[in-house]
């Protein structure tokens, strides 16, 4: 049994004081820990220092961006101080323990991208209700603790505490957690899915302003933003995600980013 390392994370954009060593960053202690030690505003990124950008007037550590490829497999400690973990109000604790990502309370985790096309890929395992995020804008993360952008659900069968309630479906949908009361607004039509609960490999090619996302290989759905409202520069968040009410044992593992 590996080690459990806990990341609680207030629905903040997390900012760190300049000049923090990168060894202190990696503090490998079993406890919670909050990455925000202080705050140092900013209006552009040279008003930060060297290691850190500025976004949404607030200094951050530039460690959160990866450029692909890129993978993580979860089982380093000191991967948690690289994520933001998140739910839709109040806080979230994602656990990484035995090479997977988990969260009690489900929600987003979150990690900023320096590259607006590409292919990201996880394994979902014991797939309940859950997906992607792509092309998000960290613009909300500092009040609302998540990116608004591009999801993919999937959801091979729809259960509440092991009840089925219906067939499953895949589908994307226009999430913003500020739009208060809803989730968002679904964009395509649904793929119905007749399954069950058990583990998928996701893939999403995010390519100009087309949409694809795959399960085990097989196309879900397709989505062309026309209108090119997630095609901005600024779009380059990322996150995993799912839905934990009435659905036990979801997990993310092997989380790659690449080149289209």
């Amino acid at each position: 049994m590996g080690s459990k390392i806990i990341i609680s994370l207030m629905l903040v954009s997390v900012a760190l004081i300049p000049g923090c060593t990168e060894s202190q960053l990696n503090n490998d202690d079993n406890t919670s820990q909050s990455l925000s030690a202080a705050t140092t505003t900013c209006e552009i990124d040279s008003d930060c220092s060297e290691d850190y950008e500025c976004l949404n007037e607030i200094c951050v550590i530039k460690y959160y961006t990866v450029t692909p490829p890129f993978e993580e497999d979860f089982s380093t400690a000191s991967s948690r101080q690289y994520f933001e973990g998140t739910i839709f109000s109040g806080n979230t604790t994602w656990v990484f323990e035995d090479g997977v990502a988990e969260s009690e309370l489900g929600g987003f985790l979150s990690r900023k991208v320096n590259a607006t096309d590409y292919i990201i890929e996880v394994d979902f395992n014991h797939a309940g209700d859950g997906g992607i995020l792509v092309r998000g804008d960290g613009a909300t993360l500092d009040y609302y603790g998540s990116p608004s952008g591009m999801v993919f659900i999937y959801r091979p069968v729809i259960t509440s505490y092991g009840v089925k309630l219906a067939d499953g479906d895949a589908y994307w949908i226009s999430y913003s957690p500020a739009m208060q009361g809803s989730w968002g607004y679904d964009i395509n039509p649904h793929t119905t899915i007749s399954g069950t609960q058990g583990n998928v490999h996701l893939k999403i090619v995010v390519q100009g302003n087309t949409f694809t996302a795959y399960a085990n290989s097989a196309e879900m759905a397709s989505y062309v933003d026309t209108a090119g409202t997630y095609s901005g520069e600024e779009r380059k968040w990322i996150a995993l995600y799912y839905n934990s009410y009435g659905i036990e044992g979801q997990s993310f593992d092997n989380l790659e980013i690449k080149p289209v």
